[in-house]
């Protein structure tokens, strides 16, 4: 009882707990959803007129030209002032609409705007332009190192928006320096029809921040930020977690399947002693840009502190069933007692073979069932031994038994066997005027004597066909010597009758055949009633010889004497011509063996 409790308590604990931390699951994976969700309908609002502005003003002839003659005579402004007028400004100020939080405050590193040629120098204006980034470093004149690797190792041939991390220094009290997250919208410049790339106007502002309140109500327990080429970002991470935080992301980014939903690692992170459970949903990008992936971190102590209450509640009442099941079992264990002790003498009697002595049945409940059962039983187990016992006086007793085992059904197979024919020479003569009951007596210790000598030697005797007695050796059971056990037997069965014809008032003469071969075993019959026997060209040659077989003679045939020992003593037979073959058989008169083989005790 105690560990059926203990049982049910452990396992209602574990499915529970597994049940809270599904339940918690799914919440943190919807949260998640919804807010990438709302993410993505953010972002695709900021970009839908932005990089169309971008586009058609990039493929303004007056535009490309603009580009051609400031790259020509090193006059920036030149291209900047016809920008001013086909767009330029107005692709600013949406860009620092797109970037405008949604609590209506503008970052003071906003939207920026700038062209930079096909090697990513950036064509630096010499008039202040409000829109012209100044977190980038031009004064040397040199590559932005944003853009000159991707402008001049990829065929930039269309837009690429994505995301990048851009040293910036923020004004507040103290000059504060860090790297945050711009997303550049790179519209290339191009001259029709060759598809010369002159340069790209570059657009950026920064990335809204996603723990904003634009977000549905109910995510305040969600931390989030985005990952970019092995980094995360996002003020609400926190800070000891961005090793932990940026290592799995790395390894998941690596091993993420080929779908399109979020992702979860089901190891915690650790902040302390608070575990965290971490979401993924990678970013779409342009080939131009570094991975991306939005990244959630849930809390998930609140979860913990569901399960341990959850806990303590179905260990109070594991105890309390505990305590009422023992008492419980207590006061009918007494009621139990004297029925299940009578069932146990019972079974003791049943197992010393007495079948006989019934269990007295004194109530209608379940044990005196159980005792009424168990009386049918006994008698099924009686019937059944009886069965046992005369089925093994009418057929061979391994037969008998694995008969009764269900191991042998109706069918065959194929098997290579010796069989032995032995037939008394004589017998009608003999017992012409004999009357029934001594002819029955003659016969009993005939076949007695020779039935032991078959099993002896691991022969089952098929059958007694009157005077004739059929063994076969290798069937159901092969001892892996059959054909010189079925020899062994064979000889010893002359010996042994030889011996009764000194001290029997009848002398009988035998004459015998064996034969080896392939031959179908089974029981043949039908499903009500069935014989174990052999059939096949080697039983009908074994037949053959018995009959031919003289006076206390043994034929053999040629299967069995290649089975035999070298040095067999036997005397070679002219062919014989035998009925149901069409050629002369060989065939071996068996004189002795060299060495008679020990009988093993048990079979």
């Amino acid at each position: 009882m105690s560990l059926v409790v203990a049982a049910v308590t452990g396992s209602t604990i574990f499915v529970t707990e597994r049940q809270v931390q599904t339940g918690y699951q799914r919440l943190f994976e919807e949260q998640f959803h919804h807010q990438t969700q709302a993410f993505a309908e953010q972002r695709a609002r900021q970009l839908q007129e932005l990089s169309a502005l971008c586009k058609t003003t990039a493929e303004k002839v007056r535009v490309v030209s603009a580009m051609e003659e400031a790259l020509a005579s090193n006059d920036p402004d030149l291209l900047y002032d016809n920008l001013d007028v086909e767009g330029l400004a107005l692709i600013n100020r949406q860009a620092t609409v797109a970037s405008e939080e949604p609590s209506g405050s503008t970052p003071a590193d906003g939207a920026t705007a700038m062209v930079v040629d096909a090697s990513g120098h950036p064509l630096v204006p010499t008039k202040p332009r409000s829109y012209f980034p100044t977190f980038l470093d031009v004064q040397q004149g040199k590559p932005v190192a944003l853009f000159k690797k991707r402008l001049t190792t990829a065929d930039l041939q269309r837009q690429e928006i994505g995301y990048l991390a851009v040293k910036q220094t923020r004004q507040k009290g103290t000059l504060q320096t860090g790297f945050h997250l711009r997303e550049f919208i790179i519209t290339p410049l191009i001259i029709e029809p060759t598809n010369e790339l002159l340069g790209a106007i570059v657009v950026s502002y920064p990335v809204s921040d996603l723990t904003s309140s634009a977000f549905p109500e109910g995510m305040q327990e969600l931390m989030s930020g985005i990952w970019l080429d092995g980094q995360i970002y996002g003020p609400a991470m926190p800070l000891s977690l961005h090793p932990s935080i940026n290592s799995r992301v790395a390894n998941m980014m690596q091993h993420l399947p080929q779908t399109t939903g979020a992702h979860s690692d089901l190891n915690p992170l650790y902040d302390g002693k608070k575990p965290h459970r971490l979401f993924i949903k990678e970013i779409p990008h342009n080939p131009l840009f570094p991975a991306a992936a939005q990244v959630g971190l849930y809390s998930l102590d609140e979860a913990m502190k569901e399960q341990r209450g959850l806990r303590l509640v179905i260990l109070g009442f594991g105890l309390f069933a505990l305590v009422v099941g023992i008492g419980f079992v207590m006061l009918i264990s007494h009621g139990f007692s004297k029925p299940i002790e009578q069932l146990v003498q019972g079974t003791n009697r049943v197992r010393q073979g007495d079948f006989e002595t019934p269990v007295e049945v004194k109530t209608r409940d379940e044990l005196g069932t159980l005792a009424a059962s168990f009386n049918e039983m006994t008698k099924d187990l009686a019937l059944k031994e009886r069965y046992r016992a005369v089925l093994s006086q009418v057929t061979d007793k391994e037969v008998a038994t694995q008969m009764i085992s269900g191991q042998i059904r109706l069918g065959g197979e194929i098997r290579t066997s010796s069989v032995v024919f032995c037939d008394i020479r004589g017998f009608t003569t003999l017992t012409e005027n004999m009357p029934p009951a001594e002819v029955i007596a003659m016969l009993n210790e005939h076949m007695t004597a020779l039935n032991r000598v078959v099993h002896k030697h691991h022969g089952v005797v098929d059958k007694f066909v009157g005077d004739l007695i059929m063994a076969i050796f290798g069937a159901p059971m092969s001892y892996g010597n059959d054909a010189l056990n079925a020899a062994h037997c064979a000889l010893e069965m002359l010996q042994v009758r030889t011996a009764l014809n000194e001290t029997s008032t009848h002398r009988i003469e035998m004459g015998i055949g064996l034969a080896t071969g392939e031959m179908l075993a089974g029981c043949m019959g039908s499903a009500d009633r069935l014989n174990y026997t052999v059939l096949g060209e080697r039983v009908n040659l074994a037949s053959r010889l018995c009959s031919s077989a003289g006076r206390m003679e043994l034929l053999i045939d040629r299967n069995t004497y290649d089975a035999l020992p070298p040095d067999t003593m036997v005397e070679p037979t002219s062919p014989l011509e035998l009925k149901g073959f069409s050629d002369p058989v060989p065939a071996y008169r068996l004189l002795a063996l060299p060495t008679p083989q020990p009988t093993p005790a048990q079979r």
